[in-house]
């Protein structure tokens, strides 16, 4: 018998009331008996004979069945009606249904994927009028879609210039429209102070009074917020853990800090000394640089840390005892014979007269004067080779040299680049000179070190103590030591790091209690606390839709705090926007995974695309996608631009000096004023060392017809300019990609390094090129060319064409120069006072010179 949502079955005068929804399985089988089959949840399968013709009960039954599914779902959509249906909506409605079984509900599921494509559709005809008008250009429909689509998670991928402020300002004005929620259960999201103000000063202009109440804040102050509602006092941030500059109040409190440390702790001294004078930089092996030209610009990028010595004399790397030495192995031992005290002169000559045709005055490397024991470092690996970038008899020259010693019986001793390698130089050092009777000095106080060590030294290494603590606690690691990142370090630096670890451990000690003394907390703190508190409930938020801008930059800290807000209230959405292209701030915590792998981290996600944008013409945009996306890891998206332009768009100019560079740039910047058009130029570069020498004079030269400005492409971001230069697209360590990595340290609390080669950089070229509307300039040094710029001229685009320049403005044909055998740039024709000369094409910063033969 069927009631309305029952079937009662009569056996033998026994009844059996099943929920229909319930019923698993029904059949019918045999011929001239039927049996009818009915499995059902939390009952026994039953089973019913009788004569063969049955089959029409079991019709009934289960058209009976279908009927209450379809009368469920149909009332489930109605009471949806008007509103987009999301996972978390169909999950309740799933839970008011326990008998149904699953097979139903993947049918459903893919019904209502197309009831709302259909309610977006509807949803756009019907808020056409407020779409076209609630910015100050109709959104696009990929505008209005992401607006409309409310799904529990919501990822919107944006290309760059695309508009994503206006999504924001839209999808906010179209929840009040439909009235979701109220404006004070909206909360919007911003990196910054600038950025928050320019977003609720944007959502106020449009909107109105209607978005009277919308909550606009930085993650920081959210977080401040979120203490105080949960603790009922207002914390305070402690300033003096944020600002590190060499004369500013909190540099002055580190300081004190680790020589309060130092001064109690006798381990925690010893080790500081030995980190500032032996392990201040992580040390490469010499085995690693395949020319001259390459290890020469290491020395030069690592001397730019240290000394700038411009004299050939002073041509090196400076030691604590003043000396400048020829490697920063050679600056290691001659910092650990310094502070424990041993007394050493460096390339004094040899006491034998040694001069020969082949060889000059022999100097050593070190001579210990107390012990008559002379000491030689030797670049030379385990196999007994010398690095390919050296003279090709250097290992001859070690033997002659050893040979020399043999000869007039001189003590000799020596250390080699594989006791670097293997993380052994400083015991077999000591064992060596101890066997010949050094007596070592009482070791040197820290402060003694410190006293010698300049401030370009001290406040670097701090900076990286500061950023290795902010990166820790928003790591929620116990112990780096146990990164993968260890394993992929060379003996030598995992040795630097064990001791760096060590040092850190005892000064996030001191660190923590300075904050709790202080009734303090840092920008870490503020967000893991703001974290803990709603996780566990501290404080219930009020918001039921939260907007994130730039969510490429979100820290692993900021993720959390997000995922805590969502777990504390089910029906709350979250709607990110961001571009995964422009994630370029690793090094201050920024984790991209949190954008590639969105869906893993918050759960059922609907991502849509912007993928039109307003400021870049075709050619730009479309150079840029393909060079970026090259990385499989990237999220993959088309770049459509409203200015249809291709041809020529993006501009390889070669130079070979300097000066050609600035006559390049204001030939260029003439031709626009001549135009008598208002434009804007910005010229970039990776550093800001780059800025051009006739900046300020083209700025005054450019009236008001020409806004000029010059900017690294880290402070350029979301900003965008009608022509762009960006200079230094070099090899090198500061040339473009950098090859000036973060302390490897670092790596130890990071978020896990990305597997493609310079993803980060390729991502802050992409942001370079994609701030032009019409045409970007890449100025690169010819005989030194960036990777990059090889690759896009590889991929032989219309969009990208190739001139060199040269004193005269565009010269097609330039001969090509030879290398700086120092710096690796360009070696170009002068006139001195003694006659012509090969000089350097980056003087005065590189000194190189050579004779030109008469």
């Amino acid at each position: 018998m069927l009631h309305d949502d029952r079937c009662e079955i009569v056996v033998g005068g026994n009844s059996t009331t099943i929920d229909c929804l319930s019923m698993e399985k029904i059949s019918i089988g045999g011929f001239f008996f039927s049996t009818l089959l009915i499995r059902a949840e939390g009952h026994a399968p039953l089973r019913l004979e009788w004569l063969a013709g049955g089959n029409k009960f079991k019709k009934i039954l289960a058209d009976k069945i279908q009927f209450l599914l379809a009368q469920a779902e149909r009332s489930f959509h109605e009471n949806m009606r008007g509103i987009y249906i999301a996972n978390h909506d169909f999950q309740q409605w799933r839970n008011s249904l326990p008998g149904a079984h699953e097979r139903f509900f993947a049918g459903a599921r893919k019904r209502l994927t197309k009831r709302n494509e259909e309610f977006v559709a509807a949803e756009e005809n019907r808020f056409r009028e407020f779409f076209d008008t609630v910015e100050s250009r109709p959104l696009t429909g990929e505008q209005r879609r992401a607006a409309i689509v409310m799904e529990d998670n919501n990822l919107l991928v944006a290309a760059a210039g695309s508009g994503k402020t206006s999504v924001i300002v839209g999808k906010i004005g179209y929840i009040l429209e439909k009235k979701y929620c109220a404006p004070a259960e909206i909360l919007a999201l911003a990196f910054n102070r600038k950025a928050a103000r320019e977003m609720e000063k944007r959502i106020n202009e449009r909107l109105g009074v209607a978005s009277a109440g919308v909550t606009v804040k930085t993650f920081h102050s959210f977080g401040l917020n979120v203490i105080a509602q949960a603790e009922r006092a207002k914390p305070s941030l402690a300033e003096w853990t944020t600002d590190l500059g060499e004369n500013s109040g909190a540099n002055k409190t580190w300081r004190e800090m680790i020589n309060g440390i130092a001064l109690k702790d006798g381990q925690f001294n010893s080790r500081l000394v030995a980190l500032f004078a032996c392990f201040r930089w992580a040390i490469e092996p010499l085995h690693l640089f395949k020319s001259k030209g390459e290890y020469e610009r290491y020395l030069i990028a690592m001397r730019a840390k240290g000394s700038r010595g411009e004299d050939r004399a002073n041509w090196g790397v400076l030691t604590l005892n003043g000396e400048y030495v020829r490697s920063h192995e050679e600056m290691s031992i001659a910092n650990w014979l310094y502070v424990n005290g041993v007394e050493y002169q460096y390339e004094t000559p040899y006491e034998h007269r040694t001069e020969s045709a082949r060889h000059r005055r022999y100097k050593p490397d070190f001579y210990y004067p107390q012990i008559g024991v002379y000491h030689e470092h030797f670049a030379i690996g385990a196999d007994g080779k010398a690095p390919p970038f050296l003279a090709p008899d250097y290992v001859k020259d070690a033997e002659w040299k050893r040979a020399t010693h043999a000869r007039y019986q001189t003590k000799l001793i020596e250390t080699t680049s594989d006791m670097f390698k293997r993380g052994d130089v400083y015991v077999r050092l000591k064992k060596q000179l101890q066997a010949h009777g050094m007596q070592f000095k009482k070791r040197r106080t820290l402060s003694e070190i410190t006293k010698n060590l300049r401030a370009q030294f001290v406040l670097p290494l701090y900076g990286v103590m500061l950023t290795f603590l902010a990166h820790w606690k928003s790591s929620g690691m116990n112990d780096p030591l146990q990164s993968e990142s260890m394993e992929k370090m060379s003996p030598y630096n995992r040795m630097r790091a064990r001791l760096f670890v060590r040092i850190m451990a005892r000064i996030r000690e001191e660190y923590e209690e300075r904050l709790r003394t202080g009734n303090e907390i840092d920008f870490e703190d503020m967000l893991d606390k703001a974290a803990e508190h709603l996780r566990r409930g501290g404080w219930r938020h009020p918001y039921k839709i939260i907007l994130v801008d730039e969510f490429q930059d979100v820290s692993r800290s900021r993720t959390r705090m997000l995922a805590a807000m969502l777990r504390q209230f089910p029906g709350c959405k979250i709607f990110a926007v961001g571009d995964d292209w422009q994630s370029i701030y690793r090094f201050a915590g920024a984790d991209v995974s949190a954008m590639t792998d969105f869906s893993d981290i918050f759960g059922v996600t609907a991502t849509n695309y912007l993928s039109e944008t307003f400021r870049s013409n075709q050619g730009i945009a479309t150079v840029a996608a393909a060079f970026v996306s090259k990385n499989p890891s990237q999220l993959p998206k088309k770049v459509r631009a409203q200015d249809a332009r291709v041809s020529r768009v993006v501009c390889v100019a070669n130079y070979f000096t300097l000066e050609d560079v600035e006559l390049f740039i204001e030939r260029q910047l003439r031709g626009m004023r001549a135009n008598g058009r208002p434009g804007k130029v910005y010229i970039l570069g990776r550093y800001k060392n780059l800025k051009p020498a006739a900046m300020h004079q083209w700025q005054q030269q450019g009236g008001r017809n020409l806004d000029l400005q010059f900017s690294t492409i880290h402070g350029i971001k979301g900003r965008e300019a009608d022509v762009v230069f960006v200079l230094g697209m070099d090899t090198g360590e500061y040339g473009f990609p950098s090859e000036i990595e973060d302390d490897p340290v670092l790596q130890l609390v990071k978020p896990v390094p990305e597997e493609f080669q310079h993803a980060e950089e390729r991502r802050l070229f992409y942001v370079a090129l994609t701030r032009a509307r019409h045409k970007t300039f890449l100025l690169t040094r010819k005989p030194n060319r960036s990777a990059f710029v090889d690759e896009i001229l590889a991929d032989k685009s219309e969009s990208v064409y190739e001139v060199d320049i040269g004193a005269d403005g565009e010269q097609e044909n330039a001969v090509d120069l030879p290398e700086c055998p120092w710096c690796g740039g360009c070696q170009v024709a002068r006139e001195g006072h003694s006659g012509d000369f090969w000089g350097c094409s980056n003087f005065p910063r590189c000194r190189f010179t050579r004779n030109i033969p008469k």
